[in-house]
């Protein structure tokens, strides 16, 4: 008898996935000049979610800094690679996160058209 996974399952599941793109759907509506990204979300990865940003020009230069569990040295190597502006590992060093945050924004500042300011 094949096993019958429960409707209340899919319906959390979908209401998971809703919330990770209704981050990215702020991200894109606010332009926000950093994100602070767990990179352990279910069902959508931070990586995921990072990409999805990444592929949208409207996005695609807002520095993304993630915020994982995983600091074996490989995953901070891919996360990099894909694009991260930082790949800081829980605990959180508040003092390298205050410096992350700094050099993202000076990045954005750095990145955002001159409005003759």
């Amino acid at each position: 008898m094949p096993s019958r996974v429960p409707q209340s399952s899919f319906r959390h599941r979908h209401q998971v996935l809703e919330q990770h793109l209704h981050g990215v759907s702020l991200a894109r509506a606010h332009l926000p000049q950093v994100i602070l990204m767990d990179n352990n979300m279910p069902f959508l990865t931070g990586r995921e979610a990072q990409a999805i940003l990444r592929r949208d020009p409207m996005t695609a230069n807002i520095p993304v800094i993630a915020l994982t569990a995983n600091a074996m040295p490989d995953a901070i190597t891919q996360g990099l690679a894909a694009g991260f502006f930082r790949y800081l590992t829980k605990p959180i060093d508040v003092t390298e996160l205050l410096e992350a945050v700094d050099s993202a924004l000076e990045f954005s500042k750095a990145q955002a058209p001159n409005h003759g300011g």
